[in-house]
């Protein structure tokens, strides 16, 4: 069990340690301040049945990238110290290079295309995800303060 081990325990007895475990995980908040922001812990719930929990904070990991943090994880696990199991990671600056490419221009058209037929406007709380200045001076679509 994470830290420990669960030798001497019955299925029953680790699973309820490991419910307690997750009950108690759930609550234990993360301090930006003060690491780790990610939690691994490793349960063994039978001789052959494991549970692996992976605890995170939202601002390191996203439901985009979780799965590739998991995949990658697996693929180090089938090759122990097989760091060239993994792709190679793409540079930040690749990426930016690309991004200053993009058309700018063809951007704003292809959303103001999208929104054009949108008149309504729904926020969550104060803020609007559709407050864009630059879409109702360009695409002509107004959007009114609800």
């Amino acid at each position: 069990m994470a830290g420990g081990g669960s030798a001497g325990l019955g299925e029953a007895e680790a699973r309820d340690v490991f419910e307690r475990w997750l009950a108690e995980d759930r609550v234990d908040r993360f301090d930006l301040g003060r690491p780790p922001l990610l939690r691994f812990a490793l349960f063994r719930l039978r001789e052959d049945r494991f549970r692996l929990v992976l605890t995170n904070h939202h601002i390191l990991l996203d439901g985009w990238s979780t799965p590739l943090l998991v995949r990658d994880l697996f693929a180090l696990y089938e090759r122990p110290g097989g760091e060239s199991a993994l792709p190679r990671p793409t540079p930040y600056r690749d990426y930016l290079a690309w991004y200053g490419s993009r058309d700018r221009g063809a951007a704003v058209a292809a959303w103001c295309g999208v929104l054009a037929g949108w008149r309504r406007r729904r926020c969550w709380g104060r803020w609007c995800p559709v407050r864009v200045g630059w879409c109702r001076v360009r695409c002509g679509v107004r959007f009114r303060r609800v």
